[in-house]
Parts: structure tokens; C-alpha cells; sequence
């Protein structure tokens, strides 16, 4: 049986209303939609057929949550508040300007 959600989270929400939920079939689209299904419903064993391994979403978890932490406390010392995540070609754009800027004062 097909049953189409328009909006993704919003059907993963309301599937926390079954905590004894411990086998899930779902189309999903992007790997974050798996993340976000191994959050929100942590007694699941049975993930579109397959057995949940949580071993490595744990450790992949602490490991960005340590990240993100380090990133916020560098920040505070430098004396920003706002932290804007950047792509690898905003950073090589940002970093070729800087570099220009540097070229141009000599």
C-alpha cells in the first residue's frame, strides 16, 4: 500500500506517536531523511527491510555535535555570535578574494 506525504518531517513527527514501532518501509530521497528517521524514532529495528545500525549514527552523531560545538566556542572567542556555514566553493571564492585584496595592497 502507497501512501504519499507531502511534507517528509512532518511524517516522521507523527510517527513518534508509535513508540512501539520497530519495523518501517519509506521512499526516501536524501541520506539526511535516513538521519532524521534514526532521531526521531529510536526503538526502530527494521529500516525498508534492512536491520537499523545505530553503532555508526551514534558515533557519526558525537562526532558532528563535537564539531559544531568546537566551531561555536571558536566563534565566542573571536567575538561573533553569528556562524553561516559555507560551501567549499563560497570558501575557495572567499579565500581567492582575500588573497586579491592582499595582491592589490602590495
Amino acid at each position: 500500500m502507497d501512501i504519499s506525504f507531502d511534507d517528509f518531517n512532518k511524517s516522521v513527527d507523527a510517527l513518534t506517536t508509535m513508540p512501539a514501532l520497530k519495523s518501517l518501509y519509506i521512499s526516501m530521497t536524501y541520506e539526511d531523511q535516513v538521519d532524521l528517521i534514526m532521531r526521531k524514532l529510536p526503538r526502530l529495528e527494521y529500516l525498508n527491510g534492512l536491520p537499523v545500525d545505530r553503532d555508526g549514527f551514534e558515533e557519526e552523531a558525537v562526532a558532528e555535535a563535537s564539531a559544531i560545538n568546537a566551531i561555536q566556542k571558536e566563534a565566542m572567542r573571536a567575538g561573533t555570535t553569528r556562524v553561516q556555514e559555507v560551501t567549499e566553493d563560497e570558501e575557495s571564492d572567499d579565500q581567492n578574494d582575500r588573497r586579491d585584496k592582499r595582491y592589490e595592497q602590495n
